[in-house]
C-alpha cells in the first residue's frame, strides 16, 4: 500500500520541491495533533486512535494540504465540511470504523482519489458522490455495500 500511495502522490503531479512532509504515524495520537507546520503538503496520522475527524482540524488551516493519510486509526465519524480551505487531491482513510461515507463536497473541486476501504460503510448517498467533480479513483473494497 506504501508504494501505491507513493506512486499516487508523484502521479498526481506534485514536485518534490515543494513537498512538505509531516509523519505522525504510530504516535498514539487520539486526536488529529495542532502543531503541525501549516505549510504542510503531505500529512501522515497512520496507526492512531483518532476517532473522529472534526472541521475544526483542518478547516482553513492548511491551505497547501494535498495528500493525507489517516489509515488503520478507529475514526468513526469525518464531520460534514471538515476540510475547507485544503488543497486535498488525495484522502486514504482505509481500516477505520465509517459507516458512513464521508462528506467531501468542500473539496469537490480538488480531491482527485479517495479510498475508504476496509471501513464499514453500508450505504452511500448520491449527493455525496455527485459533488465530487475531480474525482478520478474511489475505493470502497471491503465494505459491506
Amino acid at each position: 500500500m506504501e508504494a501505491l500511495w507513493l506512486l499516487v502522490v508523484f502521479s498526481l503531479g506534485i514536485e518534490q520541491a515543494q513537498l512538505v512532509t509531516v509523519n505522525r504515524d504510530s504516535q498514539g495520537l487520539t486526536s488529529v495533533p495542532t502543531d503541525i507546520d501549516t505549510g504542510v503538503t503531505i500529512l501522515y496520522l497512520r496507526s492512531n486512535s483518532i476517532k473522529e475527524i472534526k472541521q475544526t482540524d483542518f478547516n482553513w488551516k492548511y491551505p497547501h494540504l494535498e495528500s493525507i493519510n489517516l489509515g488503520k486509526n478507529n475514526i468513526a465519524v469525518v464531520e460534514d465540511g471538515s476540510f475547507n480551505g485544503t488543497a486535498l487531491r488525495t484522502i486514504y482513510a482505509t481500516n477505520n470504523s465509517m459507516t458512513q461515507f464521508p462528506d467531501y463536497c468542500a473539496i469537490s473541486g480538488t480531491v482527485e482519489v479517495i479510498s475508504v476501504a476496509g471501513n464499514r460503510i453500508n450505504a452511500i448517498s448520491a449527493h455525496r458522490i455527485a459533488c465530487l467533480t475531480a474525482l478520478q479513483w474511489l475505493y470502497l473494497n471491503s465494505n459491506p455495500i
